[in-house]
């Protein structure tokens, strides 16, 4: 394998592993786990076969260190989103600025014109063959914006209970996901035919939405 390795003699640990994530990245997202061999990897990587065993242990545990860097990357947006309405309005944050600030957080990563198409097959493909350790996805990523923005949330409007904040949350996100899919189904289609054209229309329905809905609970919970 040291032997085999000496075919990168100009590279370092750190760049070679940055390509190899960089193609498994790419060849995941367009043909799947089951369909990318390592060779194909290692091909478009420019490195030899025996590097992802040498740098990652195997073909899963290079995916799901690949997978890892999505999350962290998705996570650390919709927080620095989060934390930009906190810090540009201060005690003055209303639940309408949190939101919009959330639904450009949640959305802008996934409409980059590469990455972010690559990164929605890629969970696509994760929730249609799981491959990931249970539970990554909820704890890497899922449980700590939901807690930032509860807390968030629950600070704005103290009246409004944990669970109540959560699940307004949850609809929150099932809103923008399906905007999302639509973006992806409907994409061949022109304008006039597109169901959900105007993502700009359609993000400001949401936020007044969801806006709306939260001050539906706050007036149950004076009652």
């Amino acid at each position: 394998m040291s032997q085999e390795l000496k075919l990168d003699p100009t590279d370092d640990v750190g760049q070679i592993r940055c390509r190899l994530l960089d193609a498994a990245e790419i060849l995941f997202a367009e043909k799947g786990f089951a369909a990318t061999s390592v060779r194909d990897i290692t091909t478009m990587a420019k490195c030899n076969v025996a590097s992802v065993n040498y740098y990652f242990g195997s073909k899963l545990k290079l995916y799901t260190q690949m997978f890892a860097q999505q999350l962290d990357y998705l996570r650390d947006y919709r927080m620095n989103g989060i934390r930009k309405a906190i810090r540009d309005h201060g005690d003055d944050l209303t639940i309408d600025e949190l939101v919009r600030a959330f639904a450009h957080a949640f959305l802008e990563p996934l409409f980059d014109v590469s990455h972010g198409r690559r990164t929605l097959e890629l969970f696509m493909r994760e929730m249609l063959t799981p491959k990931l350790p249970e539970g990554m996805m909820y704890f890497q990523m899922m449980r700590p914006v939901s807690e930032m923005f509860v807390e968030t949330l629950t600070k704005i409007s103290p009246e409004l209970s944990h669970d109540k904040a959560l699940h307004c949350l949850h609809s929150l996100v099932a809103q923008l996901l399906l905007v999302v899919q639509s973006q992806k189904m409907f994409a061949s289609l022109d304008k006039e035919n597109h169901p959900m054209s105007d993502l700009c229309a359609v993000v400001d329905h949401i936020v007044q939405f969801t806006n709306a809905g939260i001050h539906g609970y706050l007036e149950e919970e004076k009652e």
